[in-house]
């Protein structure tokens, strides 16, 4: 049930506590790297294996004229490199905005592909995990939303559900807590709340 909180992060847009790093690449390194046993680096001195990877991002700093930005490179599930540039540190958290729509969406991808789920399938049976700690929706309808409406913003929320463009109890969420600080999981009980706009799918 590793793909619960990407899924529930979708259906409810709750992008703006979702922090991920500011620029992720996800790829596959050359053929030494598999041979080098290298691991997660930050702030450390580029490996030889990894250096394209590095000039790459300079490159693409210098040309779009970005100041500050995070790289992250995996390889056979396993981060093997991450730096910060600029201002920022490998490790840190940053908010990514719409950019976790691309996430979450490539995620799904990849769990449909491996059999895990199918966009056809409802949410309900992804959330049942949840209810014993936050209840179930008030709107029963929540559960019948697929994958694919959600990925398509057709689950049936309003554009501004909770009287904002993000998430339903965010202002009040991020007058308590810093925004560095805030998850989805603290937003969950305002967005169960919700009544849907209309039926998913229309």
């Amino acid at each position: 049930m590793s793909f619960l909180i990407p899924v529930c992060r979708v259906a409810f847009v709750t992008l703006a506590v979702v922090s991920l790093t500011g620029f992720w690449l996800v790829s596959c390194a050359a053929p030494a790297l598999s041979q080098s046993g290298l691991v997660a680096v930050v702030e450390q001195p580029v490996p030889l294996a990894l250096q394209p990877f590095e000039q790459e991002m300079r490159s693409w700093m210098d040309r779009f004229g970005v100041a500050r930005a995070t790289l992250a490179v995996m390889r056979d599930d396993r981060l093997v490199f991450a730096r910060g540039y600029g201002a920022h540190h490998g490790g840190q958290r940053v908010i990514v905005w719409s950019l976790s729509k691309a996430i979450t969406a490539a995620c799904i991808a990849t769990l449909v592909r491996e059999h895990k789920l199918r966009l056809d399938d409802p949410i309900g049976g992804f959330l049942t995990p949840l209810y014993a700690r936050y209840g179930k929706p008030a709107d029963d309808r929540v559960e019948r939303a697929t994958v694919a409406e959600l990925l398509t913003h057709r689950g049936g929320w309003a554009r501004r559900a909770g009287g904002n463009g993000f998430a339903p109890g965010l202002p009040d969420l991020l007058r308590r807590v810093a925004p560095h600080a805030a998850t989805a999981h603290m937003l969950l009980p305002a967005i169960f709340r919700v009544q849907l706009a209309h039926a998913p799918g229309t």
